[in-house]
């Protein structure tokens, strides 16, 4: 099962580690890249399900993207360091991922497999995205650091 709508996503999505005991920033990557790995897996286990479970497994996936949807604080925090131009791209990304996953509801609510899908894809490319924006900052980062470097 995909564990229940109440609590954080932190603990729905840690592996044994308590993610809350990462520093700020490192802890909202690792929550961002564990919720992209579990929602990854999601279609699966919707196809898989059984006359006996459908029901259940429809509305653990109401709860997850609930969780899913908390992503958007800690993509919030993190586009606050990137550089204007790409903290402004990471500000529509996130408006446009929160408008989408709570579309997503819907199809769920239904058990509309085909819909789902494509807003799966979708939600996946719009957390892909903003993890490339963290990367290019962190390249960023290192050129701006390699320019101050000053062989004499």
């Amino acid at each position: 099962a995909l564990g229940s709508a109440q609590g954080s996503v932190a603990p729905a999505f840690a592996d044994g580690v308590d993610i809350n005991n990462l520093p700020p920033g490192a802890r909202q990557e690792v929550r961002i890249r564990k919720g992209l790995d579990e929602w990854r897996k999601l279609p699966d286990k919707l196809q898989a399900v059984t006359a006996e479970n459908k029901k259940t497994e429809w509305e653990n996936a109401q709860g997850f993207l609930r969780r899913l949807y908390t992503l958007n604080d800690d993509m919030d925090y993190l586009a606050k360091g990137l550089k204007p131009e790409k903290k402004k791209q990471a500000e529509e990304l996130i408006s446009t991922f929160k408008k989408r996953v709570k579309g997503a509801d819907k199809p769920v609510k239904k058990q509309d497999f085909d819909t789902f899908l494509s807003d799966h894809k979708d939600i996946t490319g719009y957390i892909v995205t903003f993890q490339e924006l963290l990367l290019d900052a962190n390249e960023d980062l290192s050129l701006d650091a390699a320019e101050d470097i000053i062989v004499t």
